[in-house]
């Protein structure tokens, strides 16, 4: 008889056999007692699979599922629906995680989850850089522990992150519309943890849960990155915002006005560089949430929820 596991990791993957390979290999250096490794594969080829079926060589709980889908937030709802553990916990394919990932993890559960209602993250920190040198984005180095819950002015949740099962029972899944390679291109995360603290839930954020992120983007290619991170925040704003969310319309704005007054003070300081990332954004920002306001208005009419697969 086949125990039932009690942790599923989940690791979403398209076409990065490479860095997917360095992100199982740190994985398997892990305790995986109770623990399923489960990835999702978007590829166009073989590849992923490949590198999937050699780390669970010799009886390894890692497990590929190839999926017909394009998008994160499909690949994640996936891997949710097939997901036999009662903690899931998530990296992406361009991390690696220490060796104590998973048992730091269940420390904080066995400490500070006793009313179930926790979400539990931690450090990313920045590991290998691109070629032309430039760092990886999406990095967090705070060395101090801290609890949220409520609704909070910036975005607290990273590649580096677990939860109880039951949490997307009650909250619902990921917008399929948000996320990279999604419609709505990015915000997938933010609009997930926002969703679980209006639910009651906190969020704990824990240094001693640590993954690298690996740069592989070019110093033009973060500028891209900055359009659709740009785009699924306003996505995200717009969605909650037209709802009659209060709270995010004025991070709507506040946002619109840094950036303006950045892109500006940049450019008066000879930043170019900065200029354009923030201008990058700030337009980013007004298209995505362009691009939701009418999706919302159709929801609202139809009386779908704010959730997930709306």
């Amino acid at each position: 008889m086949v125990a039932v596991p009690r942790t599923t990791v989940l690791v979403c993957t398209r076409d990065r056999p490479e860095m997917l390979a360095e992100c199982l290999a740190s994985i398997a250096a892990c305790r995986l007692d109770g623990v399923e490794v489960i990835v999702c594969d978007q590829s166009e080829g073989d590849a992923s699979g490949v590198v999937v079926r050699g780390a669970g060589a010799g009886g390894a709980p890692f497990h590929h599922v190839p999926l017909g889908t394009r998008g994160k937030s499909r690949s994640l709802n996936a891997g949710i629906a097939r997901a036999r553990g009662e903690r899931l916990v998530l990296t992406d394919d361009d991390c690696v995680v220490a060796a104590d990932w998973l048992d730091r993890i269940e420390e904080v559960f066995a400490a500070e989850g006793g009313d179930g209602r926790i979400v539990v993250t931690g450090r990313v920190l920045a590991g290998r850089h691109a070629p032309d040198g430039t760092p990886p984005p999406s990095c967090i180095e705070d060395p101090s522990p801290h609890d949220y819950s409520g609704r909070l002015g910036r975005e607290v949740l990273y590649q580096n992150w677990a939860v109880p099962r039951r949490i997307f029972d009650e909250v619902g899944l990921f917008d399929e519309r948000l996320g990279p390679g999604g419609l709505l291109r990015n915000a997938e995360d933010n609009d997930m943890a926002y969703r679980w603290l209006k639910a009651g839930f906190r969020i704990l954020y824990r240094p001693s849960i640590t993954v690298w992120h690996n740069g592989w983007r070019s110093r033009e290619g973060i500028y891209a990155l900055k359009w659709d991170y740009g785009v699924g925040q306003g996505a995200f704003y717009a969605k909650h915002a037209l709802r009659g969310d209060g709270h995010l319309a004025g991070r709507f704005a506040r946002d619109t006005l840094r950036l303006a007054r950045y892109s500006v003070t940049s450019l008066i300081k000879a930043d170019a560089t900065s200029s354009r990332g923030n201008a990058t954004f700030l337009l980013g920002l007004w298209t995505g949430a362009a691009r939701m306001a009418p999706r919302v208005i159709e929801d609202i009419a139809r009386g779908r929820r704010s959730g997930g697969q709306a």
